[in-house]
């Protein structure tokens, strides 16, 4: 049974990919700084952006030993998909909201080993697995 609250929920999140489409966000063209920060539904736009903030929080946890390092990397491997994500986007994001934006984020992908080698890892296989997936749309159309 759902509450109230999450009725709104999950009607946001059935409208979130056509209201990013309607609010003209284009991965290619423009940041996605930019289409959050602007658009007319920018709680639908919250809702479909990624798992940044749960990540960045578990960053802190490990950074501030309340989580092992170790036993961090050895059970989760998110922060790098998250980071090859936003690592880009992180002299645009902090110039708009701030120089401390993901800084727990970024110290602890630079204390893990190989930490920046694997996210360049991680956005080349991103970008493959975009480019094959354009491939395979082209062809069907």
């Amino acid at each position: 049974m759902q509450r109230g609250g999450d009725v709104r929920r999950s009607e946001l999140r059935s409208q979130r990919v056509p209201a990013f489409r309607r609010a003209g966000c284009n991965r290619e063209r423009r940041s996605p700084a930019t289409c959050l920060a602007k658009g007319p539904r920018l709680a639908v736009a919250r809702l479909h952006h990624d798992p940044r903030p749960s990540a960045c929080h578990r960053a802190g946890l490990v950074n501030n030993g309340a989580i092992s390092p170790q036993l961090f990397n050895d059970t989760n491997g998110e922060h790098i998909g998250v980071f090859a994500k936003l690592e880009p986007l992180l002299g645009e994001i902090r110039a708009a909201y701030g120089p401390q934006f993901a800084v727990n984020f970024e110290k602890l992908i630079d204390a893990t080993p190989d930490g920046r080698k694997r996210t360049t890892e991680a956005r080349e296989r991103i970008k493959a697995i975009r480019a094959q997936l354009s491939t395979r749309q082209a062809a069907a159309a």
